[in-house]
């Protein structure tokens, strides 16, 4: 039916086996928001970018015997502590920017109407018995083995758990 409605092709008359059930109109607002995910990616790289000209601004300007001055491993330490403080900094202004938007730009919502079917299947190919499911079958054979009651004392002899409390000793 829902197909039907939105003028989509049958694929294999699935429509016939389709029934719905409830109909309802909702009226709804839809809001706009910013998208957080790309003021944090604006944000990283703004970060990673930000890091990488201060390392190369501070080996023109470093004075001899700095962290600089020991070749590769000193560009790549001082440009690993500048990355994770500009990351950082970028990740939290871009984060509070997106707040500040979503706040403000954000309020406005625009009214929609929208339409709620519940459609019932009949799923022909495999219909739906009275028989447990597999994995509640399946459940019983995991389960452990129940445990097993005490043992009682022997007729003929001193109880299971040794020797009897009278017996002599010797």
């Amino acid at each position: 039916m829902a197909r039907a409605r939105t003028g989509a092709a049958d694929d294999d008359d699935r429509s016939r086996h389709e029934h719905v059930v409830d109909e309802e109109w909702v009226s709804l607002g839809v809001r706009r928001a910013p998208r957080v995910g790309r003021f944090l990616f604006i944000g990283l790289f703004g970060g990673l970018a930000t890091a990488i000209i201060l390392t190369i601004v501070a080996g023109f300007t470093a004075p001899p015997g700095g962290p600089l001055s020991n070749g590769p491993s000193g560009y790549l330490r001082v440009f690993g502590v500048l990355a994770a403080l500009c990351i950082g900094l970028g990740l939290l202004v871009m984060s509070v920017l997106a707040i500040v938007l979503d706040r403000f730009v954000g309020v406005r919502t625009s009214p929609v109407i929208a339409e709620h079917a519940t459609t019932l299947h009949d799923d022909l190919t495999s219909p739906v018995g009275d028989d447990p499911p597999r994995w509640v079958r399946d459940a019983a054979d995991l389960a452990p083995p129940p445990p097993r009651p005490p043992r009682a004392p022997r007729p003929d002899g001193p109880p299971a758990g040794g020797p009897a409390p009278d017996a002599p000793k010797g």
